[in-house]
């Protein structure tokens, strides 16, 4: 999930349409791992995945983010 709108509070709102598929991933009792760039509000993404499937990242530390979340999947699949 990336900033899409600033919000009065300074922080920032997301795309309607990332916000849907984790909805319909969710609907669909499938596994929900979300990349959410620093900055976006926490109330416009809801709560219902958890706190331990979001993976926060700034534009600077996405592929290392990216890469750590890469190694946690290997992980699992063993």
């Amino acid at each position: 999930m990336t900033k899409r709108d600033r919000k009065e509070n300074g922080k920032y709102t997301t795309a309607a349409w990332l916000l849907e598929e984790k909805g319909a991933a969710l609907a669909l009792n499938k596994a929900v791992g979300m990349f959410v760039e620093e900055e976006i509000d926490d109330v416009d993404i809801g709560g219902m995945q958890g706190d331990n499937q979001r993976f926060h990242f700034t534009r600077n530390s996405f592929l290392k983010v990216a890469m750590n979340f890469l190694k946690i999947l290997s992980r699992v699949g063993t």
